[in-house]
């Protein structure tokens, strides 16, 4: 009954409050805290200056300006001042080859749990050969994995063992020291 009279009595104000709450009560708890934190700092910039602020909170200038511009392009919408992604835009593509993964996935058919470390020469004279360029040993490492995900050369770490009470397949990885075991 409070909120039908508060509506009636504040009009556009209230309907104003609450466009201004419901933009951000979407967010997470911790993004809410950020958006209220930069709301304080805004706040307190604009009552005491950028001295006070800088000791107080400890952010630049440039980034209060920043926030500032972002609140005033958005229209006011406190949803702008919360965290944006920080990925990059474009990311660096693998140059890797098809010849790469071939020769990488015939290799460890013919010598099984072979390690990239050892792949690495023999890759490197195979490129040389046909004339493409080489790959690095981390890579190598991530052209294994991905073959193996995809279920194209077997995971030699894996142990297969049946349930006895329930008849199901169980896979369990081979724990590397100082891990613990994997169950699928």
């Amino acid at each position: 009954m409070e909120q039908i009279y508060l509506e009636s009595f504040f009009k556009s104000g209230y309907r104003r409050l609450m466009k201004y709450i419901l933009n951000i009560a979407h967010f997470d708890r911790k993004i809410q805290q950020v958006i209220y934190h930069r709301i304080e700092v805004i706040e307190f910039f604009n009552e005491f200056g950028l001295l006070a602020t800088k000791k107080a909170f400890k952010v630049g200038k440039s980034t209060i300006f920043s926030w500032k511009q972002k609140l005033k392009e958005s229209g006011g919408k406190l949803s702008s001042l919360a965290l944006k992604s920080k990925a990059p835009k474009s990311r660096s593509k693998r140059s890797v080859v098809s010849e790469h993964c071939q020769f990488i996935e015939q290799y460890r058919v013919k010598h099984p749990s072979v390690s990239k470390l050892t792949i690495k020469p023999a890759l490197d004279a195979y490129c040389k050969d046909i004339g493409i360029k080489t790959i690095s040993e981390s890579t190598i490492g991530r052209v294994i994995n991905e073959l193996k995900q995809n279920g194209k050369i077997p995971n030699y770490h894996l142990i297969t063992t049946i349930n006895g009470r329930t008849g199901k397949l169980k896979f369990k990885g081979i724990k590397p020291k100082g891990k613990e075991a994997s169950y699928w």
